[in-house]
């Protein structure tokens, strides 16, 4: 019993620390654009800015595919929005809703989609150290609103009206935190 009063006791001392202010990183992530037969590996970055103790601002820009790699539809993809969440000594736990759009360009054999509006709803698991270094790993749902436009894959002989597609979108990633 006075194991479990003094792991609480920690916990709230240690969580009256104010939490970052702000945080900046890098990332790999990955898409899964299953009706476009492609799940590109990206790279970008993200800025957080804490608004309250358990809301703060949360930008991210993603470029796929990165390292030279090909795909039939790259992107651009630029999200901002919402995360609210706690932490609790080293580690932070987070939902995120961020809207925004990706940005697909023409390629020799296709041309682009165009800009489409995302809507990146999720969850953000974050780790902090005390020489304001982190790690963070974002997991969730990213809803494209691709519209009722035909668009030619490279597998279907017939183009295909993609609609509105909710898509497995993961990244791991580390920052500074000041």
């Amino acid at each position: 019993m006075r194991s479990v009063v003094l792991l609480f006791a920690f916990i709230a001392a240690y969580a009256q620390e104010p939490p970052p202010r702000i945080e900046a990183g890098v990332h790999l992530s990955t898409i899964d654009q299953a009706a476009l037969y492609e799940k590109p590996v990206g790279g970008g970055g993200r800025f957080t800015l804490r608004l309250t103790r358990f809301v703060s601002l949360d930008a991210e820009v993603n470029r796929y595919p990165i390292g030279g790699a090909q795909a039939g539809f790259p992107l651009t993809q630029v999200l901002a929005g919402a995360r609210a969440g706690v932490i609790l000594g080293p580690m932070g736990i987070f939902a995120k809703v961020r809207p925004g759009f990706s940005s697909y360009d023409a390629t020799a054999d296709r041309p682009g989609i165009g800009t489409k509006p995302n809507l990146d709803i999720g969850g953000v698991i974050a780790f902090y150290s005390q020489r304001h270094v982190g790690a963070r790993f974002d997991f969730g749902s990213t809803v494209i609103f691709y519209g009722n436009s035909p668009v030619r894959t490279p597998l279907s002989p017939e183009p295909v009206t993609l609609g509105t597609r909710a898509l497995l979108q993961a990244s791991a990633g580390v920052f500074a935190w000041f």
